[in-house]
């Protein structure tokens, strides 16, 4: 109870009254321009596929099995704080939680008001020296063990619709709703989250859900940056549990920066993005495998790393998702690693939730789906994407990861979308969404929201 009223104190002259997204962040002031190596020459025919197995370069201590290929078992995880679920709640209520979620209600969806976005240009990030290579960070070693699994089993998630739960078992493929709205990286902005389910219709402007059954895609990239870390990835979850009780779903996938601070690597968390952690339930920031972590940091790193609390938050979510005839993922799919997403969602889950010792290959690899560019920047090979989207059976690709400076768009004929905007405060970007409906693909626009409910 003190430190519920602390974090409140804490809170306050961020939130206004109680409407759903009610915090404002300040951004980092880091470039995303350079988070990995320049991509590799497109290859002339798809290499084979790649192995999951561990990258040897870099090392976690702690214990694990690497997954086989097919029937993996697993043991059962350290117990994960429960996901909010609106069962049994009064109608348009949520039930009181931590002051990260507030007041969220569902009412029928009003007519579609999302108009064609025109072209723009983004406003100049601030210069900085260059991110790490993808190898580099794969070189680091993480900071800290996993936690220990849990002999007892994780209880099953309540699903309140028929689509798959956010859970340890998530499909990799759903079949198509009748629409989707995607966006891209959010870098620790609520308030660039909260302007993005309103450009999409999602939500209304006190905060209650009115995208009825529509599914929502987040490429990744939630956190570093920007100062609401905790908060866009607590409020994500709850925007998901009640769209499921309209009967829609929002799945927020794994970037390369979630990954990076599951390993340990906060090179691009601000001091803001430190301190929100530091009352996280079921942390031990006295554990010994954290003493060479400085206090100021000691409490996210328990946090993130295999076991902890979020970082099992994060084991809920895909690297890759397929629903309908779309594939998204944050940074590119080349064609070597079109036929392993299933067990790569498999193997990053087991990795998160602390049963494996060491993160899947293919999260770490410079042409990996975490890194690679080859369909985001500069001259796209399209006979590369088709080779890719054919090996998968989907029509487009969708994915973040690198910004555009005209907005989301399109390249080889609309097979894959760029949604990067540079939607976060640090980057000033517009607020832009994309829509997928009865076979039309259409970018939405949006303003950044001021705090104003009408």
């Amino acid at each position: 109870m003190l430190g519920h009223i602390v974090i409140r104190n804490r809170l306050v002259s961020a939130l206004r009254g109680a409407a759903l997204f009610a915090f404002v962040a300040v951004g980092g002031a880091c470039q995303d321009g350079a988070d990995a190596a320049a991509p590799p020459a497109n290859p002339a025919a798809a290499p084979p596929r790649p192995a999951l197995s561990p990258a040897p370069a870099a090392p976690m201590v702690g214990s694990g099995t690497q997954l086989a290929a097919t029937q993996p078992t697993l043991a059962a995880p350290a117990p994960t704080p429960s996901r909010p679920s609106p069962a049994g709640a009064p109608a348009n209520a949520v039930p009181a939680v931590a002051p990260h979620a507030a007041v969220l209600a569902a009412t029928p969806r009003p007519a579609a008001q999302a108009a064609v976005v025109p072209t723009g240009q983004l406003a100049p990030p601030a210069p900085i020296g260059a991110e790490p290579t993808a190898a580099a960070v794969a070189a680091a070693t993480p900071v800290a063990a996993a936690a220990p699994a849990s002999a007892a089993a994780p209880a099953a998630e309540p699903a309140t619709t028929g689509l798959p739960p956010l859970g340890p078992d998530a499909r990799t493929r759903i079949p198509a709703p009748s629409r989707v709205v995607a966006f891209g990286d959010l870098h620790g902005d609520i308030t660039a989250l909260r302007s993005a389910l309103l450009a999409g219709g999602l939500i209304d402007l006190h905060g209650r859900w009115v995208g009825g059954n529509t599914v929502v895609v987040q490429t990744g990239d939630q956190i570093d940056r920007g100062d609401a870390d905790r908060e866009v990835l607590d409020l994500l979850e709850y925007v998901d549990a009640f769209a499921r009780e309209a009967g829609g779903a929002l799945y927020a996938l794994n970037g390369n920066h979630e990954v990076m601070n599951a390993r340990g690597y906060m090179r691009y968390v601000t001091r803001a993005g430190f301190s929100g952690f530091r009352d996280v339930p079921g942390i031990d920031i006295q554990d010994e495998a954290l003493a060479d972590v400085s206090s100021r940091k000691r409490a996210r790193v328990a946090a993130f790393r295999p076991g902890g609390p979020y970082a099992r938050m994060l084991a809920r979510r895909n690297v890759i998702m397929i629903v309908g005839d779309s594939v998204f993922v944050h940074g590119g799919i080349l064609p070597q690693y079109a036929t392993i997403a299933d067990e790569l969602n498999k193997q990053t889950r087991a990795w998160l939730r602390g049963q494996l010792a060491e993160a899947p290959s293919a999260l770490l690899a410079a042409d990996g789906p975490l890194w690679s560019r080859d369909f985001s920047e500069g001259a796209v090979n399209c006979e590369l994407l088709a080779h890719t989207l054919a090996r998968m059976s989907v029509a487009r690709m969708v994915v973040g990861h690198t910004t555009q400076d005209a907005g989301i768009n399109a390249a080889c004929d609309g097979r894959v979308w760029r949604l990067d905007v540079g939607m976060s405060e640090h980057y000033g970007g517009p607020v832009q969404v994309l829509e997928i409906a009865n076979g039309n693909v259409r970018v939405l626009r949006g303003e950044r929201w001021t705090g104003a409910t009408g």
